[in-house]
């Protein structure tokens, strides 16, 4: 129990709503509150902020707004543990009621009085489902928003009894249903976490053999991804109508749920909801004058199409999708002429989907919150140019790129789509510390049972059933009758069996593939083995260059453009992408199957490539990175793990406290595990942010001792910039900060063609506009450590395959003496020659 809370009385009446303020001076309190809270909100100080909150001082002030704020911020934060206890005192339950709750299992919105004073706002429930979706604990999103659609629906009994009685029911009612922001906020988890099976306490899948609750759970224990987006849809829309001024879904609602039909492969009814979104909101056949947030949610729409048809081979689709959403976009340029001089003050609301970015009224003041609605300006544009280009890259693709064979594009989505976790972004995992019951999402009760392969497997399989389009593509073959065996749960509703999972392994794979091993660790060697091209689909095990190919992993990897363009550059090497979000992992599937990145000008064949033209070094994996590290990878096995722009945790904190971000201690420390020891393997972040690139090198310095891990000094990175070492303390190892352009000397290979001039990511891209108070425009901040013991040299020991851009070198230090060890004479001598080798290259190139 922390110590604000033990000093609430549960039993007062301070959580009214702002209405039962009476007087001037408390109203203006509250207001001041309210300003405060938001404050402390949005730079993510959640012990500041519950400090505030819990002031006795605001005793007489605090409400369910404020309560609404807090747990807003403990969502930021990700510590659900303190939102629970902060929703608890809001119902005024006292700690023997909440204790029991826990121990009953019951959710914290289940089992409590429903007299309507004592219930919170719809803000407060909106809150805490946004920190559920957060930390990718879809069981209680699912369940929460259900519970909200089905609480707040007007019955029978409602419209009995006097006028003035039913009105006040109504009302309550209306304070807490769910509303279109609600339902975003949950379509957004689901585009986040691909659907899983949610474990109870204590399960198992011997415990459950042959009995009614192994049934129930692949049943009812489906969540997240398409399966909660479908049964939230359909309860949203039924409950519409119930009462007037009730908003109906807007553009982001239908944006989110098409996207994860397109991801899913169901083309067919993403077209239908395409055309009944168009319907609703009146989207003009003239695109000159539309709301340019309605032009967004289009175009991602569309793009998300063309994606899922280019995949599927159906180029005619792709290409007439791609048209249509380059005719929409290019309407932008229009309309922000036709709007330069006046504002159209009636605009429906029901279209902007929360996209306030679009909004042209906004005051540049100066204040924070204009710098913020400028950098989100900047943020709405870059999208739109980065879907201009994904849009134009799709409509270049025919069938000489992909033939749509759906056989080998199942089997390349088994053996190079590997799913096991998702969310929004990483947590501090304190639920625990209030929920005995260790409830969680499926991804907590999948990660505690990692170990056993068999259940890794069934979650990896069903996620791709249900939200990766496997599903359709088994359907599709066994409908062609290609595939002879039928693999189909019972009922759409129902999750794949550990025996349907062996069945679909063996027709497709073969008897012997097998890509987790017993102990829960990915063999990456079989999993970069080639694709056989016989009947069987086995998957060749003899040993092949790409087995002792150097192995790399990108944490945080977005939507792999970066990791796709080094695997064309490098071919020589494996990649791992790993990303949290899991719309996210689709977009790099989509990427590496349907080849080269536009980054790259390179006609050559990879190794194992199929007919495809699918990228054959190259494995996408959604996970939280911390977990994959500790349990997926084998210790000493990659040689280098990336890190490129990291989110930081808040954009202006200093404190040496440990925040919800991914790279904290405990990541650090499995990173340093999984890397090849004796110097060999490196960890390499570049980010655009001074502040967190100190936080990192904070943290780094106090976990150097614990991984094993060395700084990599100056004369060992010799065209970066030494700008700062930072130490916690006086006998704790300095961590270098370096300043420059990642290149070859610490294993970014750079293409050098016109299409790399804006970036080889997204990120890299979007740094360059500015976006973002603390993004630095001309600037970015590397870190670099390796492991400890070896011998090291001032250049990086790999050769690139492509021409590396040239990079100017610059001296730390001061300039040493004349005469020069052999030591560093074997430097001079090994930069030598790799400058001699990139100009080899580049006359090769000419």
């Amino acid at each position: 129990m922390s110590p604000g809370f033990s000093n609430v009385d549960r039993k007062s009446n301070r959580h009214q709503p702002y209405r039962n303020n009476k007087t001037e001076a408390a109203h203006l309190g509250a207001l001041d509150l309210s300003s405060k809270l938001r404050h402390l909100s949005n730079q993510k100080r959640l012990r500041e902020c519950l400090a505030l909150y819990e002031s006795p001082q605001y005793d007489h002030l605090r409400d369910t707004h404020h309560g609404s704020v807090v747990i807003d911020c403990c969502a930021r934060c990700g510590d659900m543990g303190k939102a629970e206890k902060v929703v608890n005192v809001m119902l005024g339950r006292s700690e023997t009621t909440t204790k029991a709750n826990i121990l009953s299992e019951a959710y914290i919105w289940e089992n409590y009085d429903q007299i309507p004073y004592q219930k919170m706002p719809i803000q407060a429930w909106t809150a805490l489902l946004k920190g559920y979706v957060h930390a990718g604990m879809m069981a209680k999103a699912d369940s929460l928003f259900s519970a909200l659609c089905r609480d707040g629906t007007v019955t029978g009994e409602d419209a009995n009894g006097s006028s003035s009685k039913k009105r006040k029911r109504v009302e309550a009612k209306a304070e807490t249903r769910a509303n279109v922001r609600t339902l975003n906020t949950l379509l957004r988890g689901c585009l986040w976490s691909a659907t899983s099976i949610s474990f109870e306490k204590g399960s198992s899948l011997k415990q459950t053999k042959d009995s009614k609750k192994t049934e129930r759970f692949l049943r009812d224990g489906l969540v997240g991804g398409l399966v909660t987006a479908e049964r939230a849809w359909e309860e949203f829309n039924s409950n519409l109508g119930d009462t007037k001024n009730t908003i109906g879904c807007d553009s982001s609602s239908y944006e989110y749920f098409i996207t994860l039909l397109c991801q899913s492969f169901r083309c067919e009814k993403a077209e239908h909801l395409l055309g009944h979104m168009k319907k609703q909101l009146n989207i003009p056949i003239r695109m000159s004058s539309i709301d340019p947030a309605l032009v967004e949610s289009m175009a991602v729409s569309l793009v998300a199409l063309a994606r899922a048809y280019a995949l599927l081979g159906k180029i005619s689709d792709c290409q007439r999708c791609t048209k249509e959403a380059l005719s929409m976009m290019n309407s932008l340029n229009s309309y922000h002429a036709d709007n330069k001089s006046h504002e159209d003050k009636n605009k429906s609301k029901v279209a902007t989907g929360g996209k306030q970015a679009w909004k042209s009224n906004t005051n540049i003041d100066g204040s924070s919150y204009a710098r913020r609605e400028q950098s989100n300006v900047l943020f709405r544009s870059h999208r739109i140019s980065e879907l201009k280009s994904e849009a134009m890259s799709l409509s270049s693709y025919s069938k000489h790129h992909f033939d749509g064979d759906y056989m080998e594009l199942t089997r390349i989505m088994l053996t190079r789509l590997l799913y096991f976790s998702g969310g929004g972004t990483t947590g501090l995992c304190t639920i625990s510390d209030i929920n005995a019951s260790s409830e969680a999402s499926a991804v907590d009760n999948y990660e505690e049972k990692s170990s056993d392969a068999r259940l890794l497997i069934l979650q990896w399989y069903n996620s791709l059933w249900f939200s990766f389009g496997l599903k359709e593509l088994i359907d599709s073959l066994y409908r062609h009758k290609i595939l002879n065996v039928e693999i189909r749960p019972n009922t759409q509703s129902h999750a794949l069996t550990p025996e349907m999972c062996d069945r679909l392994r063996t027709s497709l794979l073969g008897e012997d593939y097998h890509v987790i091993e017993p102990n829960g660790f990915i063999d990456f060697k079989r999993v970069f083995s080639s694709l056989n091209s016989s009947s069987t689909g086995s998957l060749i095990s003899q040993s092949t260059s790409s087995n002792d190919a150097p192995l790399h992993i990108e944490l945080g990897s977005g939507s792999g453009d970066w990791a796709t363009c080094q695997a064309e550059l490098n071919p020589s090497d494996n990649y791992v992408t790993v990303e949290l979000r899991a719309d996210r992992v689709a977009q790099t599937f989509a990427k590496m199957v349907l080849g080269k990145s536009s980054a790259v000008n390179n006609t050559t064949d990879f190794k194992g490539a199929g007919k495809t033209g699918a990228l054959a070094n190259l494995c996408c994996v959604g996970s939280e990175c911390g977990s994959f590290l500790r349990e997926k990878i084998c210790p000493g096995t990659v040689r280098t793990i990336f890190v490129n722009h990291p989110e930081p945790p808040t954009q202006t904190s200093t404190s040496d406290d440990e925040q919800a971000h991914m790279l904290n201690a405990d990541t650090i420390t499995a990173a340093a595990k999984c890397l090849e020891p004796a110097g060999i393997g490196r960890m390499v972040i570049v980010t655009d942010n001074l502040i967190y690139a100190r936080l990192i090198a904070r943290t780094l310095s106090k976990t150097l001792d614990r991984g094993k891990l060395s700084v990599v000094k100056p004369n060992e990175v010799c065209d970066l910039r030494k700008v700062e070492s930072v130490s916690v303390a006086k006998n704790a190892s300095f961590v270098h900060i370096y300043e420059g352009k990642p290149s070859a000397s610490i294993g970014h290979y750079i293409p050098c063609n016109s299409t790399s001039v804006g970036g080889t990511s997204y990120f890299d891209r979007l740094w360059r506009t500015g976006a973002g108070k603390h993004a630095d425009m001309k600037k970015r901040f590397i870190i670099v450590v390796r492991t400890v013991g070896g011998q090291h040299s001032t250049a990086t020991t790999s050769t690139p395959t492509q021409r590396l851009e040239k990079s100017s070198s610059v001296t730390a230090g001061k300039k040493g003496s004349k005469k020069r060890s052999a030591e560093k004479q074997q430097q001079r001598n090994e930069r030598r020659l790799l400058k001699k080798q990139q100009k080899q290259q580049q006359q090769k190139q000419k």
